[in-house]
């Protein structure tokens, strides 16, 4: 059951906004408060630029959305389940129409396909960015079209990640460790660039990367905070990871005729398509077990000091 919760600030009853305008910039501002334990953001992007990092105050969530079209619609709706409150942030170009498909190629590989039907309209004249509060517990849900979106997640606890693309770029970072341990931070694009910088940052017990048709960077910094599975669908793509060799890893490769494969020489063949460098033997409880779906794509692996 939903229920709105009373006693709060007008800011965060249900509510919608649209900005209509030239170069119009809107700074919204939502609350934090102690009948929360939890808050979730879904971000809603068919066209633009979208950017999520903290803002080093522990009282509000900052939502901020500048848009160059006169008919350039943006909202943000609230419910409370309990006690989590669900923000919707959604900001739609002047020309967008958006569509949905699920797309499966003759290798069954699934591809989720999502965003505008424009061909005209420039991303770079959206923007969206949410500003967490800090120290607040966060799920985070994103649907994005065309462009691209930036996260730096540092100093923030993030219980989740989930973000689907059709072709808009990801980048994803983190200078810190993250303050909650994550459950599960999934990445799924039709054919988008993604970079993740510093993994082990995200404390996640399991990652998965699907990138159809677009290439992949996955860089693992040295110093392990758990153990973590992560997932990795190259489709027709190129996926590349670089690891510190004092990271302990199991990998495990699942490749076609077509697919192309590149191992360092301190990564040794354990198994049937099973490789581990010389920390998983002298740690293997605590490691990073690396599944590469490889379809048609490339697969490059790069142990670094």
């Amino acid at each position: 059951m939903i229920k709105m919760v009373l006693g709060l600030s007008v800011c965060i009853v249900v509510h919608t906004v649209q900005c209509y305008g030239q170069n119009l910039p809107s700074t919204y501002s939502i609350p934090t408060d102690s009948l929360f334990q939890r808050y979730n953001f879904f971000l809603d992007i068919p066209i633009g630029q979208t950017f999520i990092n903290g803002n080093n105050c522990q009282s509000s969530h900052k939502i901020r959305f500048y848009t160059q079209g006169p008919t350039a619609k943006t909202r943000i709706l609230h419910d409370t389940i309990g006690r989590v409150l669900q923000t919707q942030i959604s900001m739609m170009g002047s020309k967008t129409s958006t569509y949905m498909a699920t797309i499966n190629d003759d290798l069954g590989t699934q591809v989720r396909m999502r965003g505008s039907m424009s061909i005209n309209d420039d991303p770079a004249k959206y923007l969206a960015e949410l500003r967490p509060a800090i120290n607040q517990l966060l799920l985070l849900d994103m649907q994005l079209g065309h462009g691209s979106a930036w996260l730096d997640l540092t100093d923030l606890r993030v219980r989740g990640v989930n973000i689907e693309s059709s072709n808009a770029d990801i980048f994803l970072s983190y200078k810190k460790p993250n303050l909650e341990k994550m459950e599960r931070l999934r990445l799924a694009s039709g054919m988008s660039k993604i970079v993740f910088r510093n993994m082990e940052y995200a404390r996640a017990r399991k990652i998965s990367i699907d990138n159809g048709m677009g290439d992949t960077k996955i860089i693992i910094g040295e110093k392990l905070y758990n153990s973590t599975v992560l997932e990795v669908g190259v489709g027709a793509g190129a996926c590349e990871i670089m690891v510190h060799k004092n990271v302990p890893m199991k990998l495990i490769l699942r490749s076609s005729l077509f697919s192309s494969i590149e191992i360092p020489d301190n990564f040794y063949h354990s198994g049937n398509n099973v490789y581990v460098n010389l920390a998983y033997k002298a740690n293997p409880s605590r490691c990073v077990t690396a599944m590469i779906d490889l379809g048609i794509g490339s697969f490059s692996l790069i142990s670094y000091e």
